[in-house]
């Protein structure tokens, strides 16, 4: 059960990573191509 939590919470966290970058790449794109 201790192995399954580690799972979900690593894998809650590399979501949240991926969509921060995500974001950030999406701004940086707008930025670029209306600039």
């Amino acid at each position: 059960m201790q192995e399954f939590l580690l799972f979900v919470i690593v894998g809650f966290l590399a979501q949240a990573v991926d969509g921060a970058l995500g974001m950030a790449y999406g701004v940086v794109c707008s930025t670029a191509l209306l600039g």
